[in-house]
């Protein structure tokens, strides 16, 4: 079972280059 941990980090890394971009 995949847990939403991962998709949670990829979303976090999405968020954070919306920031930066």
């Amino acid at each position: 079972k995949v847990r939403p941990k991962i998709t949670l980090s990829i979303f976090l890394q999405m968020f954070a280059l919306g920031l930066l971009g």
